[in-house]
């Protein structure tokens, strides 16, 4: 079965579990139990065995993760993870049983899917590169030169010989301004150095021969990296002028006619 995708592989473990249960039940016919006793008992005993693995509420909650951790249960956040299950006899030794797949097979479908996952990632962490060093970060630093401008030029009229009212209305501007200025420089400066920490990485990893670390360390370094950069992005987003984000926005995204 070399087309053999997920739902190919749910059916071998139940077939799996099913030919074990089926090999236990003749255990227990056996011994001269009467068939009805016989499930029964077959029936108790799986529903004990298999307590750990049952939950009576929402199976995408955290509730449900920790009461999985409680339990002692893995918990697979992510590719690389989930991939290396691929790797453990135990967890794979059904499908060889079944026929599903032969060892050479699994080993070629864990390098496969391994590789995959790196340019998977490594794509979406240089196609966001690009985008916050060609749009977001042009377009901040544009609004911080603005910004500047005129708070360069309130801070002037606030000095200057003017009216009370005047000179109180320059100075108010200005501590405004100076707030928006803040805002702004800490956002692009936290854009900018994500782009930074991110070239780097991926350069490093551009080296490496071994995808297994490297998937380990996109799932652990990059991906957390690429969020980062990715919320000051849209925290940037909320401080620069709709004529000077030239990316759309979510709002424009979802009304869009």
């Amino acid at each position: 079965m070399n087309c053999a995708g997920p739902m190919a592989i749910l059916l071998a473990a139940v077939a799996d579990a099913t030919a074990a249960l089926a090999g236990r039940l003749k255990e227990k016919l056996g011994t001269g139990t009467a068939r009805d006793q016989a499930v029964l008992e077959l029936l108790r005993e799986v529903f004990q065995e298999t307590a750990a693995v049952r939950f009576e509420g929402n199976n995408y909650s955290d509730e449900w993760k920790a009461e999985a951790a409680r339990r002692g249960l893995p918990n697979l956040v992510d590719t690389p993870a989930s991939l290396e299950t691929l790797r453990d006899p135990k967890q794979t030794a059904f499908l060889l049983e079944q026929g599903v797949f032969t060892e050479v097979e699994l080993s070629g479908r864990y390098n496969i899917a391994l590789e995959r996952y790196v340019k998977h990632v490594t794509l979406e962490a240089e196609t966001l590169l690009e985008m916050l060093r060609t749009l977001v970060i042009p377009a901040g630093e544009k609004q911080l030169a603005t910004t500047l401008g005129v708070w360069n030029g309130l801070g002037a009229a606030a000095g200057a010989k003017l009216v009370d009212a005047a000179r109180l209305a320059a100075e108010s501007g200005v501590r405004g301004l100076t707030t928006r200025v803040a805002e702004l420089s800490s956002e692009l400066g936290e854009v900018t150095a994500a782009v930074g920490r991110l070239e780097a990485l991926l350069d490093e990893l551009c080296g490496s021969h071994d995808e297994a670390k490297t998937a380990r360390r996109l799932a652990d370094e990059v991906r957390p990296l690429m969020a980062k950069a990715r919320a000051a992005a849209d925290r940037l987003e909320h401080l620069v002028d709709d004529e000077t984000w030239s990316l759309p926005k979510y709002r424009e995204m979802l009304f869009v006619r």
